[in-house]
């Protein structure tokens, strides 16, 4: 299993505190520290991620407390 750290593009909205983000990926949201996200504009920005390939399909590991994961590509 092979891994890499990316930065991803993903909608930003603001948490529920002040050190928190709350990002949308693939429709999915996810609670991440304002420190894993960076060039903000708008409701759009970046965040990093650790890809993880599995059975030929690309994950990304979200930074949350838990470690989401959600599909990447098609």
């Amino acid at each position: 299993m092979q891994q890499q750290q990316k930065w991803i593009t993903c909608m930003v909205y603001p948490g529920m505190f002040s050190d928190e983000l709350v990002v949308e990926i693939n429709d999915r949201s996810f609670f991440v520290s304002r420190d894993a996200v960076r060039k903000r504009q708008g409701d759009r920005g970046e965040i990093l991620v650790t890809v993880v390939e599995a059975d030929g399909k690309e994950w990304a590991v979200v930074p949350t407390s838990t470690s989401e994961t959600v599909p990447l590509g098609a």
